[in-house]
């Protein structure tokens, strides 16, 4: 049997604007497919799903509530993490997204939970990179 395609779908009144925000985020390709107000974004990486459970020492409510999945972003790993999310950040809240639970240092890197322009939580994580 061959492995499906997986895929993230995202609807959007704005779906160019909305195709134009992941597309920095992730530094992908988009496409405009044949169908009006339909695009795709394309990366040299495969996707991947991920499941974890929340930290368990955070004080912070996770915003994705009443829901078990959300999108993640995983950045390149990074020796300062932090200081990478918080440059991330800065560039994407001008691109139109905000921040909804602020950034915080865990073991095994740094992330923030986002909200795109439309109003979409994701979680932008920028793992450690580990120095032997």
């Amino acid at each position: 049997m061959t492995s499906p395609i997986i895929s993230y779908a995202l609807a959007s009144q704005n779906p160019e604007r909305l195709a134009n925000f992941y597309g920095f985020v992730i530094d992908g390709h988009i496409s405009h497919t044949n169908y009006s107000d339909y695009f795709e974004i394309s990366t040299v990486e495969p996707s991947k799903i991920q499941v974890y459970r929340p930290s368990s020492n955070q004080s912070r409510v996770c915003p994705s509530q009443n829901k078990s999945g959300s999108l993640c972003i995983e950045m390149p790993c990074a020796k300062d993490p932090l200081s990478k999310l918080m440059d991330l950040i800065h560039e994407l809240t001008s691109k139109g997204g905000s921040i909804l639970v602020e950034p915080v240092l865990e073991s095994f890197g740094a992330e923030a939970w986002l909200v795109d322009p439309d109003g979409n939580s994701f979680l932008l994580l920028v793992p450690r990179l580990e120095v032997p």
